[in-house]
């Protein structure tokens, strides 16, 4: 079985690996923004962007705790990132800028309000 922390993109058409990447920690998700960039985050608390055509791999941002989930946005060109300790802060990262972006998010709680689920 390989590492958790190897990201692989799959040629299926050829049957073989285009290209690897590799963390230095088990890695949590990962995401596409087209069809040769990407975005991944694990434990080792790095959001790291991949251009799959130049294999060429860039840290956009960390999270304090790990990087629970990765997505893109379309409307915005930008990936988001939630932390695996850190519910309310979402990180926004853009290949285009040097730094990243943080954005607290409100978030309502059921059990604050004092309702269940």
């Amino acid at each position: 079985m390989p590492p958790r922390q190897t990201l692989r993109l799959y040629d299926t058409y050829a049957n073989s690996v285009r290209t690897t990447f590799t963390h230095e920690a088990p890695l949590l998700d990962a995401c596409f923004s087209d069809g040769s960039h990407a975005v991944s985050g694990g434990l080792d608390c790095q959001v790291r962007y991949y251009d799959l055509n130049a294999n060429n791999e860039t840290v956009l941002g960390a999270h304090a705790e790990g990087v629970r989930q990765v997505v893109f946005s379309p409307e915005q060109s930008t990936f988001q990132s939630r932390g695996k300790a850190e519910d309310s802060l979402r990180l926004t990262l853009t290949p285009r800028l040097p730094y990243a972006i943080f954005t607290r998010l409100q978030t309502w709680s059921s059990r604050a309000a004092g309702t269940r689920r």
